[in-house]
């Protein structure tokens, strides 16, 4: 409880109604004590036959009642707290993602957002409006009440308070099992939506590549979490039928206690009835105790995801009157070494200068940190040692906004959002006017394939853009590059993977991009690297292994001379009969 407590403060900060709901409905299960246990002296009045006496009791128990009606509208108030709280939080998640380093969003990042957004939201979003007034209510009245009875009958009390020992350590032992498995819970439900929405994306690599079309991971996935669920239930299940089961025991003894003193002439008519309906109203409410502390130890787990996210690490931001302003497009990567995991470095000593409105090639092979290097420039993540600057200015000099209007990147892998064709191409510039987005279009090359869709440039692309090729994609990527106009070009080139009419739309497309900007691409085809101005080889190791023009490097370099031959043997190809 403790532990939520301080998450949920952490989280929601001065907006932390819930220990003033609390005391609301403290106050109310303190009254709704207070009118059942006056039931006795209502009963002796009547008894006695003090019929007047036993109206006014009866008054003041009815006084108590409509006063304990307050909590109909503090439960709607909770309502109110409840929905307030989810989308208080549900929008910090979503500022904070806007100011998350670009190299926080890994394949799992879709998942533990949507996770700590919906799923760990609904989690605890029935805290203040359910949980709350029903485990203040459980605990409070029970409580209220065998303190009570010590002025009724002390010896039935006597017998309720010398369960409560048994019944803290079975609560503690449930308390424990929740926090031991609501983490591996949390943790596989997470996992589970991951898979889910990696299989919906990859549906046709996977239909194309297995007859099962990739089902075993989701089942793999779902298998996993029903058996984290049937864990959490199996360690819970036994205390807290045991927590239950003690507490009718406790009921059914203050019971028997209660007739022998009856019988035995030791108590009245009017204490033993009080002491019977007193002891039958607490036992339901004693009885879910464990049930609802439980939710609030298992709901920590939904707290830590959402504070995995809203306090996340971000980079270091330069206050707005310290930040500098790039003066020209040039870049320097100066010395830089970078590692995703300490002690395995990527790049090693990387030094390159590339020339304002100049184009630069980085070839090497797989894994050498080409894409690294490319997202280090756009400060996806900042460099372990050394610089990368824009314009003499270190990127890290820079606000965010600033470095991000001074980039566009256009990449191989193109996500769209769900969306119009003019709304994704107007990301690159929410203000530009019709013309000007017009324009941006037909320079992409994108004309021709609005003009073939029935809604134009109104088509909705889908989520990703999967109403639209991957050369279509690549287009309207283009055309927002075009349309946000900035000086330095960033690309992983895109034609790879293109047909034949895509790639010489998109090629002359991007030819026309690149004049006038600073351009650094990831070059996999042999014709776009001799065009380039000068061409970077990365070794294998993470190292600048040399740097020069195509004829250059034909001469001296082994890595550059395997990449040659590697283009040369894809050329050769062919589909020939056996």
């Amino acid at each position: 409880m403790k532990q939520f407590l301080q998450l949920y403060t952490k989280i929601l900060g001065t907006r932390n109604d819930l220990p003033k709901l609390g005391a609301w409905y403290l106050a109310v299960s303190l009254i709704e004590s207070l009118a059942l246990l006056l039931v006795y002296p209502l009963l002796q009045t009547l008894f006695a036959g003090d019929f007047a006496g036993a109206f006014t009791w009866f008054v003041v128990i009815l006084v108590l009642a409509v006063v304990s009606l307050i909590a109909i509208p503090i439960g709607w108030q909770s309502l109110v707290v409840c929905c307030r709280d989810m989308s208080v939080v549900q929008r910090r998640i979503g500022e904070k993602v806007i100011h998350l380093p670009l190299g926080w969003f890994d394949a799992k990042a879709p998942a533990r957002v949507n996770n700590a957004a919906v799923s760990c939201c609904d989690d605890i979003s029935h805290i203040a409006s359910v949980v709350l007034p029903n485990l203040v209510q459980c605990v409070v009245i029970p409580v209220a009440v065998s303190v009570g009875m010590l002025a009724i009958e002390w010896r039935v009390a006597l017998v309720l308070f010398a369960a409560m020992p048994l019944l803290w350590v079975l609560d503690q032992k449930v308390d424990r099992g929740t926090a031991r498995t609501a983490g591996g819970e949390r943790d596989s439900s997470e996992a589970l939506a991951n898979r889910v929405i990696e299989f919906a994306r990859l549906q046709p690599v996977l239909r194309a590549a297995s007859g099962d079309k990739g089902l075993d991971r989701v089942n793999d996935a779902l298998e996993a979490d029903l058996h984290a669920t049937e864990h959490t239930m199996e360690v819970k299940s036994k205390p807290v039928a045991a927590f239950g089961l003690l507490t009718m025991i406790t009921i059914i003894i203050g019971l028997i206690v209660a007739a022998l003193l009856w019988r035995a002439g030791d108590i009245d008519a009017p204490t033993f009835f009080t002491t019977v309906l007193l002891l039958t109203v607490i036992y339901r409410p004693a009885a879910f105790i464990p049930m609802y502390k439980a939710e609030f130890t298992a709901d920590v787990e939904s707290l830590r995801k959402i504070e995995a996210v809203l306090f996340a690490e971000t980079l270091p931001e330069v206050a707005e009157d310290a930040a500098k302003q790039p003066q020209s497009s040039a870049i320097d990567v100066r010395e830089v070494e970078f590692g995703y995991t300490p002690g395995n470095p990527v790049l090693r000593g990387v030094d390159i200068r590339i020339p304002e409105r100049s184009v630069t090639a980085l070839v090497g092979p797989s894994g050498c940190g080409k894409t690294t290097l490319l997202r280090l420039i756009a400060r996806f993540w900042d460099v372990d040692s050394g610089s990368v600057t824009i314009g003499g200015v270190d990127v890290r000099d820079m606000q965010s906004a600033e470095l991000m209007k001074q980039i566009s990147m256009v990449m191989q892998d193109v996500y769209l959002f769900d969306s119009t064709i003019e709304d994704n191409v107007r990301l690159g510039k929410p203000d530009a006017t019709d013309e000007e987005v017009a324009q941006a279009i037909r320079k992409a090359r994108l004309t021709e394939v609005v003009e073939r869709l029935p809604q134009g440039l109104l088509t909705t692309v889908g989520e990703g853009g999967r109403n639209l090729s991957g050369g279509e994609r690549q287009r309207v990527a283009i055309a927002r590059a075009f349309l946000k106009d900035a000086p330095i070009l960033l690309l992983d080139e895109v034609t790879s993977s293109l047909d034949g009419a895509n790639e010489a739309a998109v090629t002359r497309a991007i030819a026309e991009l690149a004049q006038g900007r600073t351009v650094v691409m990831i070059a996999h085809r042999l014709s776009t690297v001799t065009r380039a101005d000068q061409i970077v080889v990365l070794g294998s190791d993470g190292r600048v292994e040399d740097r020069g023009s195509h004829e250059e490097l034909r001469q001296r370099s082994g890595t550059y001379a395997e990449f040659l031959e590697a283009q040369a043997a894809g050329a050769a190809w062919r589909v020939t009969e056996s």
